[in-house]
């Protein structure tokens, strides 16, 4: 009995030390990785990689062709127009009728 409960322990710790992804494999944030390595997104997902290796990247980075960012100038906002669309009522103005 003893035997199998410490069997047991020990494969438990293994499943433990298993959940580590080495390097190459997928993941899909820095903790799915190994100590030295760190998850890098890429086109076909995120991939375990070495820290320090230059192939880090931003997460949600717009991809390398995309065209550049339309600026939309110096207009005004729309808002920024104060308009009253209630028009001002007297109660002199009112039909009692």
């Amino acid at each position: 009995m003893r035997l199998r409960r410490l069997g047991l322990v020990l494969l438990f710790g293994a499943a433990l030390f298993a959940c580590k992804q080495g390097e190459g494999d997928r993941c899909q944030i820095d903790s799915d990785c190994e100590d030295d390595l760190v998850c890098v997104q890429e086109a076909t997902g995120g991939v375990c990689r070495p820290t320090g290796g230059g192939g880090g990247s931003v997460d949600a980075a717009p991809p390398a062709d995309a065209p550049p960012a339309i600026d939309a100038g110096d207009e005004p906002d729309a808002a920024t127009d104060e308009v009253d669309a209630a028009p001002e009522l007297d109660a002199g103005d009112l039909d009692a009728g």
